[in-house]
């Protein structure tokens, strides 16, 4: 949470104030709210995430929408009591223009009746590492508080670096948008009765600057055909 750092220099104490509390350029995705037991704590969503896909709130469902250029809706996060989904998507595009990685970290401790000495010392401790992935796991004696109940424990501890899209698969301006499949439509008939079809694409287009002089215009008329559910497959 924001806050105050407080830090030497020499002789004198310089207090600085850190939006996320001072955490060496380390943001979260997700936070956790609670407030003492006072009242029920929940998750929330990074604005900067939010506003960055320009995410609508349906307070009813607890679910963060997007939409496309069509109007269509994209359920980009949803919240439940005991799980938080967020579209891997959106996520990389986020981190490409910060420039930085998605770190999922695990901290995670079992019990088990079996006892030490019934575990293999070969699968006792287990150590991982690679360009964006590590852990270590170590099977133990718990605590004596806990040893009436449980003979052993396991601890695992890592950490999961998922990166950004580059920045030229980001998808958005301004940087290069992937290649899209446009639409033809009937612009009219050829001379011998055919309909005749062209794309709607833009850079294949005549207009008033004179681009493509050869082609249709885009402000050419587009023919429809009404189409029945009947005719859905045929």
């Amino acid at each position: 949470m924001p806050g105050c750092t407080v830090r030497y220099e020499g002789d004198s104490e310089v207090t600085s104030y850190d939006r996320f509390g001072g955490h060496g350029g380390i943001e979260p995705l997700l936070i956790l709210r609670s407030f003492h037991g006072v009242r029920e704590r929940y998750v929330e969503v990074l604005e900067e995430f939010r506003l960055f896909h320009n995410l609508y709130h349906d307070r009813q469902s607890d679910q963060y929408i997007k939409f496309d250029d069509n109007g269509d809706e994209e359920v980009i996060v949803t919240v439940e009591p005991k799980l938080v989904k967020v579209r891997l998507r959106e996520v990389r595009q986020f981190l490409a223009l910060k420039e930085m990685h998605l770190a999922v970290y695990i901290d995670s401790i079992r019990f088990s009746p079996l006892s030490i000495n019934e575990i293999d010392s070969a699968e006792r401790e287990e150590n991982y590492r690679d360009q964006l992935a590590r852990y270590s796991f170590h099977a133990m004696t718990p605590p004596s508080s806990s040893r009436k109940k449980h003979q052993s424990c396991s601890l695992l501890l890592g950490k999961r670096l998922i990166p950004p899209f580059p920045k030229e698969k980001y998808g958005k301006w301004p940087y290069e948008s992937p290649k899209h499949d446009y639409e033809e439509f009937i612009i009219g008939r050829e001379p011998n009765g055919d309909p005749l079809n062209y794309s709607c694409e833009s850079d294949r287009v005549t207009n008033y600057f004179g681009a493509n002089p050869h082609a249709p215009h885009y402000l050419t008329p587009v023919f429809f055909r009404r189409l029945c559910i009947g005719d859905v497959g045929k």
